[in-house]
């Protein structure tokens, strides 16, 4: 009985196994968005109130997949047309979103954030994303 059970144990690991791996040159590609694939993300604008002070606000931000980079660990480059910004493989649904509305919530909280610590001297911040029509 010992024989037959090993022998069922490895045909069923043999099953699990049948999708084949991806060569080892192209193994750092697997979860990373395609090329083009547009991302939202919050960033901080500096901006001049009517006291001529500077203010912060967060903008959110769309930008394309336009590659990655490798040194160790994948970052991935999005431009927006004007800058390219690059993040970590592990930012993206974290610091980067594939919807405007995940971006604006996580700009949200920033800013939530921004004015727990700064709001007695500042005023509370800006946020441009609740006036803007979609």
């Amino acid at each position: 009985m010992g024989f037959f059970f090993f022998i069922s144990k490895i045909r069923e690991r043999e099953n699990r196994q049948s999708e084949p791996k991806p060569p080892k040159k192209e193994r750092w590609k697997i979860g990373l968005p395609e090329i083009g694939e547009v991302f939202y993300f919050p960033i901080e604008h500096i901006y001049y109130d009517e006291r001529q002070l500077p203010r912060e606000e967060y903008l959110i931000v769309d930008a394309k997949v336009t590659g990655y980079y490798r040194d160790g660990y994948t970052e991935i480059r999005l431009s927006d047309g004007k800058t390219p910004r690059y993040f970590k493989k592990d930012a993206v649904e974290k610091r980067i979103f594939r919807n405007r509305d995940d971006a604006i919530g996580y700009a949200e909280k920033l800013a939530d954030h921004y004015d727990s610590v700064w709001e007695k001297m500042e005023g509370k911040m800006r946020r441009g994303w609740r006036n803007e029509k979609k």
